[in-house]
């Protein structure tokens, strides 16, 4: 009818020429491959994004990270007289607990009733060797062949070789005998000072406030660490309350004690900043302390454990793992080797199973 829209035939509605059937396919082709491009890239993308932007912006958010051992910003020298004799006084600290264990476990074995206090009070013996590392200049914890007696530690008829730990999780079985053997010196110190021998009392103080700080400043572990302060600070706290609070000498107690905590503020400090993975990966490629860098391993093993990290944050922790290898530094790579054979409950439930055996093979020998 005139007017009228006719429909084109349906069969040739969306006929293409060969032309434009080529073009579609290249179309179709091009596409594919810039999908492809960007599902490959991404990927990629993403690792240098944490790498320089992330990681970055994430160790900057830690803080500045302390590198090196860590030492008070007060010396000791303020306090105490610069030892001058020969030897090691390291050896001294050994015998003392050891003769100190070997009474205690004679001690705990007696019926209560004969026991006047729960632990065993400070002999002569471990009083003067204490008063003689005082004077002692070297503190050598690792043993040399001219050492009178080697740094075996005997805790209930065991032997524990004294030397780095490489088990982050393990224990140390000195920790314990050693505080109650110099806070049993400190007993007898004070017991002289209400005996009204002071210079007994100060002497004494001050061999234990030596021996912390000895203990501090060359630790082998973090526990290590932590107990030389505590000995350090506790036996200043006994001096500062040997003098009237007008004394110089007490005045500079305080000053050194002040100093002490804040030595434990920034340790505590750096051993929180271990908790960012871009932190412990600072320290363990920039620390030169083999404790820092062994707690620094520690922290970027059990992030993979944990699971709380991303996938380019874990390539990230394999290639500096795989770079210590690489360095072949002895320490760190024994401390990898024994962080590979500790299973994945080890650093859910640390001591069950690998640690325990570490600990009786280090008893034995």
């Amino acid at each position: 009818m005139p007017g009228q829209i006719v429909n084109p035939d349906p069969t040739n509605q969306f006929h293409l020429s060969e032309g434009q059937l080529r073009f579609r396919k290249f179309g179709q082709s091009v596409a594919l491959l810039i999908v492809t491009a960007m599902l490959l890239t991404i990927p990629f993308a993403w690792r240098l994004y944490v790498l320089n932007v992330a990681v970055p912006a994430s160790l900057k958010s830690a803080g500045e990270v302390e590198i090196g051992d860590m030492h008070a910003d007060v010396s000791i020298s303020s306090i105490l007289p610069e030892p001058h004799q020969p030897g090691n006084a390291f050896v001294n600290y050994v015998q003392a607990l050891n003769e100190y264990n070997a009474r205690r476990r004679l001690y705990r074995n007696l019926p209560k009733i004969q026991r006047v206090t729960d632990e065993p009070i400070a002999g002569p013996r471990e009083l003067f060797l204490f008063a003689e590392a005082t004077a002692i200049k070297n503190f050598e914890p690792i043993a040399k062949e001219n050492d009178s007696v080697p740094p075996i530690i005997t805790v209930d008829g065991k032997s524990w070789r004294y030397d780095y730990q490489d088990d982050p999780y393990g224990t140390r079985p000195e920790i314990a005998p050693m505080r109650l053997l110099t806070q049993a010196i400190l007993n007898e110190g004070k017991k002289s000072e209400l005996q009204n021998d002071r210079l007994r009392a100060e002497k004494i103080y001050r061999s234990v406030l030596r021996m912390g700080n000895n203990w501090r400043s060359q630790p082998l572990s973090m526990m290590d660490l932590q107990l030389g302060l505590e000995i350090e600070t506790r036996a200043c706290h006994y001096l500062e309350m040997l003098f009237a609070p007008t004394d110089q000498q007490r005045t500079q107690l305080l000053t050194y004690s002040k100093s002490l905590n804040r030595l434990n503020v920034r340790i505590g400090r750096k051993y929180r900043q271990l908790d960012t993975l871009a932190a412990a990966k600072f320290i363990l490629e920039h620390d030169n302390s083999r404790l820092w860098r062994t707690e620094a391993l520690s922290s970027l093993y059990a992030g993979l454990f944990y699971h709380r990290v991303s996938w380019p944050e874990r390539a990230m922790v394999n290639d500096v793992l795989k770079a210590v290898k690489r360095e072949n530094r002895f320490a760190d790579a024994v401390t990898i080797d024994f962080l590979q054979r500790m299973k994945p409950i080890e650093f859910h439930n640390p001591g069950t199973e690998q640690t325990a055996k570490n600990q009786r093979k280090g008893a034995g020998s």
